[in-house]
């Protein structure tokens, strides 16, 4: 009785290091399958996490948890193994939606929603503010005027077509595909500054089909800078 007592002590506390430690150790991985929240994994991170030799398990969730913590665009993951020799990686991956392009050098850095510089591209269709310094690093978050002033023109690019964005000391330029241009301050409120140039255009466009003002074409500049908007003409 006292050996079999024996023998299931050793075997209860034995069994939990057994699974922990040692099965991971025997478990050989051949394949590693990877999926976002959009489907397969980009093309960029599937290269990344490309297997390149059998391994363990064990060895395989510590390669690969390095690897992940090392690639900006990974947001979230998690590694799960798959019967016979899969590991399978689930992640949540950050998307663009600004692109930054600087005066002194060529290529453009593609922006997170916030603010995190995830790659470098030659071209991109996504809403693109220019500026008169260097990229920031991969990895990075912007300044916040610079977040700011691209927040400004993501706004914008859901109202109106955005022909250039630039962004200078104090202020931010935007080019409409009429040509008008409109001036926003980088110190104020960004809902503040949405609301006031689209009650103005609203009002522009209104002058426009009253006929009270031929104003297609003939507004140069909406500078929202002061306290009372400028509008040139």
């Amino acid at each position: 009785m006292k050996f079999r007592n024996l023998l299931f002590l050793v075997l209860a506390t034995g069994m939990p290091f057994f699974l922990y430690y040692i099965i991971p150790r025997l478990i050989k991985i051949t394949t590693v399958e990877c999926y976002s929240q959009y489907g397969p994994c980009s093309p960029r991170l599937s290269q990344v996490i490309r297997i390149d030799q059998v391994i363990n398990y064990a060895s395989a969730k510590k390669l690969y948890s390095q690897k992940l913590r090392q690639i900006t665009i990974v947001e979230k993951y998690t590694l799960r193994y798959k019967f016979p020799s899969t590991l399978e990686i689930y992640t949540i991956e950050l998307k663009p939606i600004y692109g930054l392009k600087s005066m002194l050098e060529q290529g453009i850095a593609n922006i997170s929603g916030k603010g995190l510089v995830l790659s470098y591209a030659d071209g991109t269709n996504l809403p693109i503010l220019a500026i008169n310094t260097h990229l920031p690093d991969e990895g990075t978050y912007l300044e916040d005027d610079t977040r700011n002033a691209m927040e400004i023109l993501f706004s914008v690019t859901q109202l109106y077509k955005v022909n250039t964005a630039s962004l200078n000391d104090d202020n931010m330029e935007i080019l409409l595909d009429n040509g008008t241009s409109l001036i926003f301050p980088l110190d104020k409120d960004r809902k503040y500054l949405i609301g006031s140039m689209v009650l103005i255009m609203d009002e522009l466009e209104r002058m426009k089909e009253e006929n009270e003002k031929d104003v297609g074409g003939l507004v140069k500049t909406v500078d929202l800078r002061f306290e009372n908007p400028v509008i040139k003409y």
